[in-house]
């Protein structure tokens, strides 16, 4: 009887070291594939963030085109008043220089 205990014993003693053996492999797994998680989540982010950072890039440039336009239509038809306004002040002096002359 007391040889089947400590086989009992024996084979129970056994038992535990493999579910301590399983556990160990799992809590590897786990540990490993948490790792994986963590680099693919990591990945993703710094993928969106580029991401981000290329849309932001784009739309500053799209809006900085946009405003060279605006400036160059604002610097055309300012030029064309200034050639407008210049053209009479031109005619006005033309015509006072040719009334001080004449007068003389």
């Amino acid at each position: 009887m007391a040889v089947a205990i400590l086989k009992e014993i024996t084979s129970t003693e056994e038992q535990a070291e493999q579910i301590e053996l399983l556990a160990q492999l799992k809590a590897r797994d786990i540990v490993a594939s948490a790792r994986k998680a963590a680099a693919c989540s990591t990945e993703k982010s710094v993928e969106q963030a580029e991401q981000e950072g290329r849309n932001i890039i784009m739309a500053s440039e799209e809006k900085a085109a946009g405003d060279i336009v605006d400036m160059n239509v604002k610097t055309r038809a300012r030029c064309q008043e200034i050639k407008e306004n210049s053209g009479k002040k031109l005619k006005n002096a033309v015509d006072y220089i040719v009334g001080r002359i004449v007068e003389q």
